[in-house]
């Protein structure tokens, strides 16, 4: 994700909008390992803050890790989730035949860092029937970490490792549940695909996504806990057609908050707005 400014004309003169990089979250200011970017990246936010109009965040999550708490709450912030699919070129459709009865295929998708918070997941397997299986897409530090763990806990066998793949439908087909148990995401993309997908997900509530499944449905909202992830998992297998019915969520999800069109009419309201409120002021 990129740092994404905006000028456009008013009658009082240039308006100024901007979507600040993820990287500028509190969470990842605290996390930096470099002494240097731990210190210039407040200076770096609070010249922002001075300087632009409006602040446009993928969710409210990210505005309150970002933003001073009374930016966040003001007319200088617009929450606009991410755009994920062409509306005008793809239609979407739920998923059927996930009968209980069949075969749990659960699946992470990120990279393997700390943060992610796979390990949980990965502890969560030998808690649950042996028919549920895990599908991994990723590459990162934690790689050997885990797949020692998986050993350890006697289920390297029910987990199918791909590394980085290309082909995310691909990936999708292979699995009925997304799994993402963060620490923290500003907004969660691997979750917002797997959604316009049809596939239900499990999330941790620190994800911006989350907002979104709490309005719409689609998927589970967790803290960040083995138990809990467990409990989950176990909501898919214990009742019949739960699947089916988070599937059908999760597009009417996708289709009222995800796609293309969504997303303009969101930007361009805001900007409508904030033309208003310079006008005025």
């Amino acid at each position: 994700m990129v740092t994404l400014l905006t000028s456009f004309s008013s009658g009082k003169g240039p308006a100024k909008a901007i979507t600040p990089h993820e990287s500028l979250t509190n969470f990842d200011i605290a996390q930096s390992p470099n002494a240097v970017t731990k210190f210039l990246k407040p200076r770096l936010k609070a010249r922002f803050l001075k300087k632009f109009d409006l602040f446009v965040m993928s969710s409210g999550l990210e505005a309150r890790d970002s933003l001073p708490a009374d930016i966040a709450a003001s007319p200088r912030t617009a929450i606009i989730s991410h755009p994920v699919y062409d509306d005008t070129s793809r239609i979407l459709s739920a998923r059927t035949d996930t009968s209980s009865d069949n075969p749990l295929r659960l699946g992470y998708l990120g990279r393997l860092h700390q943060k992610k918070n796979l390990d949980l997941l990965i502890a969560a397997l030998p808690k649950l029937d042996a028919k549920v299986s895990l599908t991994i897409a990723g590459t990162g530090p934690q790689e050997e970490a885990l797949k020692a763990k998986a050993a350890t806990l006697g289920v390297a066998d029910r987990i199918n490792w791909l590394g980085f793949i290309h082909d995310k439908e691909a990936f999708f087909e292979q699995i009925d549940v997304l799994v993402m148990p963060s620490e923290y995401e500003c907004f969660g993309m691997a979750a917002a695909e797997a959604i316009v997908d049809g596939i239900p997900v499990i999330v941790s509530r620190e994800t911006g996504i989350a907002e979104i499944i709490e309005h719409h449905g689609g998927g589970q909202i967790i803290e960040p806990a083995t138990d809990q992830i467990v409990s989950a998992i176990k909501e898919f297998l214990a009742q019949p057609g739960h699947r089916d019915a988070l599937s059908q969520q999760a597009i009417q999800c996708a289709e009222r908050a995800l796609s293309f069109k969504k997303h303009g009419e969101a930007t361009v309201e805001a900007y409508q707005k904030l033309l208003e409120r310079i006008e005025n002021h």
